[in-house]
């Protein structure tokens, strides 16, 4: 009696909770927002509640939304029985789950969820907004800083911007006069993956050349370095290029220095890329992108990440072509196209949420970027994963449901031959007729 006493309490202090804020003199319906416990690992468990605390206290100050957090729908009953199912790492990918957790929060309309990370030296926000509704992603986005506290400034400007709040414009990064030349330094992060962070790394090399930059490798700074004494003077920084340069900038005659790191999260990966003065050290600007798909698009996204920490935007359009053979929706940003598609789709040049649902529920709901440049079209081939049969689909229970309908024929035939009665048999197109 005391356990039943307890959950019908809690339920009712959800209930009342939820009914103060819908009683805070608001004439307008409200839309309701869920805000997701961003994830991370179990040594930046802190920061990322804080942030999530943060968040919610941010949105609450706004008449025109009704914030909800995942740790008030944890005090319903309800989510008691289910939480098994929306923490599992099968029910994060899944859509049915995030529409679970929506229905949950009493019919919310959008969906905030994310993950918190360190790379290298700096921290790592990325942030995913959801029709909940609908199981769209409408916006991804990436921010980064050099300090928690620099973190959650720029996570909260994040969440207003995704929402329509941030300002209208934005003032626009330009390289310092006359800073023409620049180093790469190699990217740090995924040891496991050194192939792909050295590709990475020349990647970024080739756009800042593409955009009239006269690059400068890390080998070639070292293919410099070699006849002076500055190299052995260098041997003191345990290897750190970036502080050999800002010692040595002025022999090298160049003016900034561009840095980095390639990370993993989850199924995606992280990009950072940062401008810094090669006298001062101070970072001139910086960009934080995320991508998940196929790694053969990377270099679209390399692309992207330099013209972006340079303070340059690519215009123009291109073609997005999805290789499958699924029949089911895909969706685009927020507009969605029947699958197969009969053509490509014209998309600006740019990132592009996807998400793919199967009609026939063969496969679980795929959630990628289609990265779009202006040469072309980009042929898009989903990596989608097959769901478990479902029991009732599988051979075996076919099969046994053909034995026992065979067992129980035969049964039949042997009680009513040994009462002497007559049968007659005739097997035509339904099967066999007693």
């Amino acid at each position: 009696m005391t356990g039943r006493m307890s959950v019908f309490g809690i339920v009712l202090g959800v209930m009342s909770l939820l009914a103060v804020r819908e009683s805070r003199g608001d004439t307008t319906e409200a839309s309701r927002l869920v805000i997701y416990t961003l994830r991370s690992s179990q040594d930046l468990a802190p920061l990322s509640q804080r942030l999530t605390d943060n968040i919610l206290i941010h949105l609450e100050k706004r008449a025109d939304l009704k914030v909800i957090g995942e740790s008030e729908i944890k005090l319903a009953a309800d989510y008691a029985k289910n939480q098994a199912d929306l923490t599992s790492e099968d029910c994060r990918r899944a859509a049915e789950c995030l529409a679970k957790l929506a229905q949950l929060a009493g019919d919310a309309n959008r969906l905030i969820r994310g993950h918190v990370s360190k790379l290298g030296e700096s921290y790592i926000a990325t942030l995913t907004l959801m029709d909940a509704k609908r199981l769209l992603i409408e916006r991804e986005e990436t921010c980064s800083a050099e300090s928690p506290a620099a973190l959650q400034e720029a996570v909260l400007k994040t969440v207003d911007s995704m929402l329509g709040f941030g300002p209208a414009s934005q003032t626009r990064f330009e390289l310092p006069a006359g800073a023409t030349k620049m180093v790469v330094v190699p990217l740090s992060g995924l040891d496991e993956r050194s192939d792909l962070t050295k590709m990475m790394t020349q990647l970024v090399g080739y756009e800042l050349r593409r955009a009239g930059l006269e690059v400068w490798t890390s080998d070639e700074v070292f293919t410099f370095m070699e006849h002076t004494v500055q190299r052995e003077k260098c041997k003191g920084d345990q290897g750190d290029i970036v502080a050999c340069l800002l010692r040595f900038g002025d022999a090298l005659d160049v003016q900034t220095i561009c840095s980095g790191a390639l990370g993993r999260f989850d199924d995606g990966f992280q990009l950072i890329l940062k401008i810094l003065d090669a006298r001062s050290g101070e970072v001139l600007h910086r960009s934080s992108s995320s991508y998940r798909g196929p790694e053969a698009h990377l270099p679209l996204v390399v692309r992207l990440a330099v013209n972006e920490v340079l303070g340059r935007k690519l215009e123009g359009h291109g073609k997005l072509e999805v290789l499958t053979e699924v029949t089911g929706t895909l969706t685009i940003d927020t507009s969605s196209s029947a699958l197969p598609l009969a053509s490509p789709i014209g998309l600006q040049v740019g990132k592009h949420p996807i998400s793919i649902v199967d009609a026939d529920e063969d496969y679980w709901p795929y959630y990628a970027d289609a990265v779009i440049d202006t040469n072309g079209t980009t042929k898009f081939q989903p990596e989608l994963i097959e769901r478990p049969v479902p029991w009732y689909r599988s051979w075996w229970f076919f099969t046994s449901v053909g034995v026992a309908v065979a067992a129980g024929t035969v049964t039949t035939f042997l009680l009513l031959q040994q009462e002497g009665g007559e049968i007659e048999t005739e097997l035509g197109r339904g099967g066999l007729r007693l």
